[in-house]
């Protein structure tokens, strides 16, 4: 018997091992007869020992015709090219279906001529299988890929025909708003019935809208960012969803706006707002019980507050889980009583803004939800007011044919009133920068721009157009004033932005035109409040509460007066009612003289005390140390 440290002495025998450590070898004769193998070989078709196998071709060896005849093809032609080959083949073999990578090369004689053919082979069997396995998962993926891929363009493509859709009703809608807010000469009832379609087609849109928004204007806000709020706006988007998801109801939605509250800003996490409002709506259809009812959202605003109240005419609450409520007690079971108003959520999203939470309820009767928002002025991007001039040419750019048609409703009787003040409609921008390109700077200061944004089909959008028209005086009036690519370039061009659907809404202020001594037409100038201080500290500190608003100041009050034909006389003016030693008029003799000038919105801002009458009734009392009517002003 030959021991380990024999064989390995034995270079016979070393060779011999080193060739069993290889996983296959075989060699064949010209004939295709096998001549030699190792035993891994041998044993993978099937053999207990190389000699089993040597003097076999492989029809001798494999049962499978097809791979028989595969194997003797390949080795043939190798043998008749001399050239080797690497290449996988997968055969039938007496153990099941294999996949070998093998190497093959001729083998040669002395004199060079092909006698044989030596092969190396390995079992990719497993790896091939693995393979196999992950292509087939990768087509798998693939597929639904594509399939996602797929729905994606198929939503693209559906979210385009939304937006085209939303954007030629919302302008017509808006038209038929402005004419609807005019119509006297119809019976009211027809004018409720109008009022009923045109909130209904508000409520299609916005509902479309809310399936198919564009990426650009989702919201991203944190749970924690604060945003300036349009109130009006996003009370209306609510519950045109509301009417939408309970159309089936017999639930009677209504709003109701204060005078002024159009334009009612809060600070507050937009995303919040809504989900809360949205839940509250929720409650007070679930207070109805499945029978008739009304829920009513009322809109007002104070000096320092917007204030929200959201009435329904359900089953109401008791004074005992009313109580639990506000004083942040835990309401074991808040559906049992209606008015589960998800409270975390609720006073999380008050809290963040300083916002307080009231409620007033009758069992039986109803409730209300009254929730109060400290008042913040305008962001700056907000067209609150068109303030325009008398001798003004103002010029409308949209593509839609209805809005020409609101805008001319709206200033027909200011027209009327101010006949040198035209009105130019343009539906192309291309057409409106040819109109102005023979304007000088001076004659371009006489126009003011009412621009739309989304211009269908156009090269241009709107705030392009009045890049390049060089207008000083513009506003834009869109539906995408949500868009942070839209309010990003109206900031970079100091444009300020008119909501679409309050264009029947906003206020016109008109300056108007007096006359100069030597006859000729005075322009007024424009200011939003006037101060008449001596403390330019004091005055600094207003200036910089009213930021968003136009304030101008004078130090002495008599300078004022000299000047005060240049000012409209409803322009709010606030006067000191202490002046320096040089100044010898108190504020309310200031006032009187101001009054004399038909000036009509005179406030004092004191900080002393006045007896009762001291103030003549055309003065109004703005406290030092409560400076938040100025706000309003």
């Amino acid at each position: 018997m030959t021991t380990t440290d024999e064989r390995l002495e034995s270079p016979f025998e070393l060779s011999e091992i080193l060739l069993d450590a290889i996983p296959y070898v075989f060699c064949k004769d010209i004939r295709g007869i096998y001549r030699a193998s190792n035993l891994n070989q041998a044993k993978n078709l099937g053999f207990r020992d190389p000699s089993d196998f040597v003097g076999k071709t492989i029809f001798d060896i494999l049962d499978d015709e097809e791979s028989a005849q595969l194997i003797d093809q390949t080795d043939r032609k190798i043998m008749q090219t001399g050239v080797p080959v690497i290449l996988e083949e997968t055969i039938t073999t007496p153990v099941g279906i294999k996949t070998f990578l093998s190497q093959k090369s001729p083998i040669r004689c002395d004199e060079g001529k092909v006698i044989g053919l030596l092969g190396f082979a390995m079992d990719i069997t497993e790896i091939k299988n693995k393979q196999l396995r992950a292509e087939a998962e990768k087509e798998k993926y693939q597929k639904e890929i594509d399939d996602y891929k797929n729905l994606a363009q198929q939503h693209s493509k559906f979210q385009q025909i939304a937006n085209q859709v939303a954007h030629d009703i919302v302008s017509p809608l808006s038209a038929l708003s402005t004419i609807i807010s005019m119509l006297r000469d119809i019976p009211e009832q027809h004018r409720i019935t109008l009022k009923q379609a045109a909130t209904r087609i508000e409520d299609i849109t916005n509902d479309l809208l809310k399936h198919y928004r564009t990426p650009e204007i989702k919201n991203t806000q944190t749970s924690q960012e604060l945003d300036y709020f349009f109130t009006y706006l996003g009370l209306r988007e609510i519950l045109s969803e509301k009417r939408v998801e309970y159309h089936s109801s017999p639930i009677i939605f209504s709003h109701l706006i204060s005078p002024g509250s159009h334009f009612a800003f809060i600070q507050v996490n937009s995303k919040s707002f809504r989900r809360m409002l949205s839940n509250l709506i929720n409650n007070a259809v679930e207070a109805m019980e499945g029978r008739a009812g009304t829920v009513q959202i009322k809109l007002s605003e104070t000096s320092n507050a917007v204030v929200l109240t959201i009435v329904d005419n359900g089953k109401g609450i008791s004074p005992d889980v009313r109580d639990k409520i506000l004083n942040g007690t835990s309401v074991t079971d808040e559906k049992k009583y209606s008015h589960g108003i998800g409270l975390c959520q609720v006073r999380d999203t008050l809290q963040q803004s300083n916002a307080t939470l009231d409620i007033e309820s009758k069992e039986g009767i109803g409730t209300k939800i009254i929730l109060t928002f400290p008042r913040s002025h305008a962001p700056h991007w907000a067209a609150t007011k068109l303030v325009l001039r008398a001798d003004q040419t103002v010029l409308i750019l949209d593509d839609d044919p209805f809005i020409h048609g609101a805008w001319d409703a709206r200033f027909a009787k200011i027209l009327e009133a101010n006949p040198e003040m035209k009105l130019i409609h343009f539906t192309n921008g291309r057409e409106l920068l040819d109109f102005l390109a023979s304007f000088s700077p001076e004659e371009k200061n006489k126009l003011y721009l009412l621009s739309d944004h989304e211009l269908i089909d156009q090269e241009m959008h709107g705030l392009n157009v009045i890049s390049d028209s060089k207008l000083n005086n513009a506003t834009l009036v869109t539906s995408h004033y949500t868009n942070p690519n839209v309010l990003a370039y109206a900031d970079e061009l100091d444009i300020p932005i008119l909501p679409k659907r309050l264009a029947p809404k906003v206020p016109i202020q008109i300056m108007p035109l007096q006359s100069a001594p030597n006859g000729e037409q005075l322009v007024l100038r424009e200011a939003d409040v006037i101060l008449l201080d001596d403390s330019q500290v004091f005055a600094d500190s207003i200036i910089f509460r009213l930021s968003h608003r136009k304030v101008v100041h004078y130090l002495d009050p008599r300078i004022f007066i000299q000047e005060s034909g240049q000012y409209a006389k409803d322009t709010p003016i606030c006067i000191d009612n202490h002046f320096g030693l040089e100044v010898a008029s108190s504020g309310v003799e200031v006032a009187a003289q101001l009054h004399a000038l038909k000036f009509t919105r005179l406030y004092i801002v004191s900080g002393g005390c006045f007896d009762e009458g001291a103030l003549p009734e055309y003065v109004t009392l703005v406290k030092k140390m409560n400076l938040e009517l100025l706000d309003a002003l």
